[in-house]
């Protein structure tokens, strides 16, 4: 009977456990790299999955630069928490220049650099 009791204080706990743990929320964090040869953005494409919420589903946050440990410049439209490996990189001198490129895309396939915004929104 004592191992009855104490099968069921256990399977209670593990229940109480369980129902008390929530969810953690985690996101998709994208990101355009800078190549400041070309003076162009890469396609937009995940750096990191995130743990937090960001902002809400399909909130878009102003761009912002990050750079990684090596001092890529990236470009984000996703809102914070930034990737671990990232942090950020307002204040480095590519940044600028990587947020005047936002409507030129880098080829992915050896092609030249394409516009990509109509031109009264650059």
């Amino acid at each position: 009977m004592r191992r009855a009791w104490a099968f069921l204080a256990l399977c209670s706990a593990g229940g109480l456990a369980w129902l008390g743990c929530e969810e953690q929320a985690s996101h998709v964090y994208l990101a355009q790299l800078y190549d400041p040869d070309a003076d162009c953005l890469y396609p937009s494409a995940s750096i990191d999955f995130v743990l937090g919420p960001a902002g809400g589903p399909g909130a878009p946050c102003d761009a912002e630069c990050i750079s990684d440990f090596d001092g890529q410049v990236l470009l984000s439209a996703t809102c914070p928490p930034w990737p671990v490996e990232f942090n950020a990189a307002s204040s480095a001198p590519s940044c600028a220049n990587a947020l005047a490129a936002r409507c030129r895309q880098c080829p992915l396939d050896g092609g030249g650099v394409r516009v990509v915004c109509d031109a009264g929104r650059e």
